[in-house]
């Protein structure tokens, strides 16, 4: 998921914050 996240989400975002804004369906 965090790496998902990372990838998906731009620097300025964290890995927990990204895993629960994009988190895969």
């Amino acid at each position: 998921l965090f790496h998902y996240c990372q990838c998906q989400c731009p620097p300025g975002f964290k890995g927990k914050f990204c895993q629960f804004k994009l988190r895969p369906p």
